[in-house]
């Protein structure tokens, strides 16, 4: 009988974690004997070797255990279980890692209902283990676009694939690498696929940041972490035809695995091996970024890049400083035509304002965040909502105060019935500092949603003020006061209240 699935584990000296990835295979809500479970070991040294014999003499019938010299890449031993799998579906575990209880029972059973090629769940963190997030959000998707949505973000080989296309794509790892050895596989995978599904509403893999950090992902050094980064691009403008579309798909490399190796690993570099760095994205700058792709980049990623480019580590430092999970809010410079931010380096000179505009980026997601309200004030008939705004230019300013929508009913800010009140506001052009102040007198008792809207070069934006105890109810001699959050939005765009 042909197995529903061939699970394929590289191993190499992970001890104190294979037991338990073993164990969350035997728990599948599939049927473990509905698993051809291929253990390969290269070359531990640990012990991992006898844990590998132990299952697969407990498992005779579906385990196949195969030992080997160390290749020194997980190309190798994928490659290995690759030419052993037999089942209809293939599916690659860490060996470190584990999967949800029906993990391979919903993959399975919807990629066969969807008719997919590809099919993957979502993943989630175990540690400090970077994942990806945003791919996520839509929920279970049967026809996922890798050229319009998050997925060029999320292309590790933690995948289920329909092994009639391995094969018939003749698919197989590239042993020369050592970091990031599954991606191109995956991409040339996914480019083939002819439908990618996706099981975002719920955790299937868990991915486990080893506790002295020995994931290959974290040891590689600059020159096999640029000769993966190249293999990549290579990948990618030899599947795809340039355009909009490889645009897509290739910028993940410049916005997010440069940038992180940046961030993360260019203070730790001797001086010879930045001098490598900046000639290795040098010269992929000049092979693969385009136009589009800066243009769609977020400002700070962007200006890394181009200060990578540049060679200049000191903006490279300071920008990275700048969009940092500890930063405060950049000021938004606004004039006649543009939008810019203001991260180190920028002026208003024409000449300094190369990388700093607004593109993909929406105004009005940075202007919530610039927007900072204090204090809101109800006392009797007066209402008073108190705050600053870190944007430079030609501003126009007033507030809203309109009744709020009805539980269960839609949120979305410029839907709001008729009935409320707008007043101006002046703001001071040394603090930046507003004060709007509504006369509650003339509006019919009830539930009420304060907004701000500003006119920036031209534009105009409502942005709503959350605050933490909810709407502003008007009451007869109703007297309180309310402490408020900054408002400020997530990459979905939804609005949420950093609370005090």
């Amino acid at each position: 009988m042909i197995p529903t699935v061939s699970v394929i584990i590289a191993v190499y000296n992970t001890f104190d974690y294979l037991s338990e990835t073993l164990q969350s295979l035997e728990q599948q809500s599939i049927g473990f004997d509905s698993l051809e479970v291929i253990l390969i070991d290269d070359g531990s040294t640990d012990g991992s070797d006898q844990i590998i014999d132990q299952f697969a003499n407990k498992h005779p019938n579906n385990v196949v255990a195969i030992h080997q010299e160390n290749s020194g890449t997980p190309s190798v031993p994928f490659n290995v279980g690759l030419d052993h799998a037999t089942g209809r579906w293939v599916y690659f575990l860490g060996s470190d890692d584990l999967l949800a209880e029906d993990a391979l029972a919903v993959l399975a059973e919807h990629g066969d209902e969807w008719d997919s090629d590809v099919i993957f769940g979502k993943m989630t963190a175990l540690g400090d283990r970077k994942v990806p997030v945003g791919v996520y959000s839509q929920g279970r998707v049967r026809d996922l676009d890798l050229y319009s949505s998050r997925l060029p973000y999320a292309i590790a080989n933690t995948k289920m694939f329909r092994r009639s296309m391995i094969e018939e794509l003749g698919l197989r790892y590239r042993v020369d690498l050592r970091q990031r050895c599954d991606q191109p596989f995956t991409i040339t995978a996914m480019v083939n696929a002819r439908r990618i599904s996706m099981i975002g509403d719920g955790a299937v893999y868990y991915a486990r940041e080893r506790a002295d950090r020995s994931n290959v992902t974290y040891t590689a050094k600059a020159a096999e972490a640029y000769a993966a980064t190249t293999a990549v691009m290579e990948t990618i403008a030899d599947c795809i035809e340039p355009g909009p579309r490889r645009d897509h798909v290739m910028k993940r490399q410049f916005d997010n695995t440069i940038v992180a190796d940046l961030r993360d690993n260019l203070p730790l570099r001797e001086e010879t091996e930045r001098e490598f760095v900046f000639d290795q994205i040098a010269d992929l700058a000049d092979r693969f970024l385009t136009e589009n792709m800066l243009n769609s980049m977020r400002v700070g990623d962007r200006l890394v890049v181009l200060a990578a480019i540049e060679r200049d580590e000191e903006k490279i430092t300071s920008t990275l400083a700048a969009i940092g999970p500890d930063a405060g809010p950049v000021k938004l410079f606004a004039t006649d035509d543009c939008f810019y931010l203001g991260f180190p380096g920028f002026d208003l000179s024409s000449a300094a304002r190369t990388g700093y505009a607004i593109t993909i980026d929406t105004p009005t997601r940075w202007i919530s965040k610039l927007l900072r309200p204090a204090k809101l004030t109800v006392a009797g008939a007066k209402v008073e909502l108190r705050g600053t705004v870190l944007v430079e230019g030609p501003v126009s300013f007033h507030g809203r105060l309109v009744p709020a929508p009805k539980k269960g009913k839609t949120k979305v800010f410029d839907q709001f019935p008729a009935g409320g009140q707008e007043v101006r506001a002046d703001i001071n052009s040394t603090t930046g500092t507003y004060l709007l102040e509504f006369d509650a007198s003339a509006l019919s008792p009830g539930s009420y949603q304060p907004s701000i809207v500003i006119e920036v070069a031209g534009h105009w934006y409502d942005i709503p003020i959350p605050y933490e105890a909810g709407p502003v109810a008007l009451k007869a001699d109703s007297i309180w006061r309310r402490r408020l959050g900054t408002a400020r939005t997530d990459e979905s765009g939804k609005f949420v209240l950093d609370r005090r």
